[in-house]
């Protein structure tokens, strides 16, 4: 994300050169009046006087995310976009199981219908209808 903002100002370049001279003087003026808002607001004795709390700094080694580097950072964003739409797919492929399995006939799941009235036959007498 670092790099990719670093970049925007080039690849907004030539778009912002085909505003019209109002809408480019309004985006100019407001984003230098942010960076010097931003700016501003980080002197220590601006946060005093304003009463805003210090700013937090982290220990870099006991962050959870390490700097993995530009190449690294778009591996795992690339596997990252994979495993989104395997999961995406799954769950497209769930749901139209389930539709089907809630429309159309009924999958035979038995050997025999159970809805069915099958006569009942002990073994007794079919061994003796055998012997006849």
């Amino acid at each position: 994300m670092k790099y990719v903002l670093r970049a925007l100002p080039f690849v907004i370049l030539p778009f912002t050169v085909n505003f019209p001279g109002a809408i480019l003087c309004y985006w100019l003026s407001s984003n230098v009046i942010s960076l010097g808002q931003v700016g501003f607001l980080k002197i220590p004795a601006v946060r005093d006087y304003f009463k805003i709390d210090p700013m937090l700094q982290h220990d870099k080694a006991k962050l959870p995310i390490q700097n993995k580097g530009f190449v690294g950072g778009l591996k795992d964003s690339w596997t990252n976009i994979k495993i989104t739409k395997e999961i995406e797919e799954r769950r497209r492929l769930d749901e139209l199981q389930f539709q089907r399995a809630g429309k159309g006939p009924l999958v035979k799941t038995y050997k025999y219908d159970p809805t069915k009235q099958v006569k009942k036959t002990s073994t007794a007498q079919s061994a003796i209808k055998s012997s006849n």
